[in-house]
């Protein structure tokens, strides 16, 4: 599998822009998003539903068969038929279907959202001595 994602902020000072344009409207999201490609997967599908940074670790893992893998990280896969339509954005607010969320679950995954960009920031796996 090849995995292709990128960072949300990327587009942050010509988000607006681009938006206006032909060549970007429908193509660059008006929102924070990052994209998602995962190529050669298992199952085929387009996910138009609102999932975070902490969702892409267990998804990856699931597509590959790793359900019993020690750590599955954070989220949730986007194969759970259980997972939540939401997300948190850099602000730490909820995104997507906040009334599917109930507060415990907003917490959590406020608190996922910091420990996720922590582990991203400082390379926390990378650094990790076995």
């Amino acid at each position: 599998m090849i995995v292709i994602t990128g960072d949300h902020e990327g587009l942050a000072d010509y988000r607006d822009d681009l938006c206006k344009t032909k060549e970007g409207y429908g193509v660059v999201s008006a929102e924070q998003f990052v994209p998602l490609v995962i190529l050669n997967a298992p199952i085929g599908m387009r996910y138009d539903k609102v999932m975070g940074q902490v969702d892409i670790y267990p998804t990856i893992l699931s597509l590959m068969g790793l359900t019993h893998y020690e750590w599955q990280g954070l989220g949730c896969s986007i194969l759970n038929s259980n997972k939540k339509q939401f997300a948190v954005d850099p602000r730490l607010n909820i995104i997507g279907d906040t009334a599917g969320s109930s507060s415990e679950e907003a917490v959590f995954a406020k608190n996922a959202w910091s420990i996720s960009d922590q582990l991203i920031r400082y390379d926390y796996f990378g650094r990790k001595k076995n």
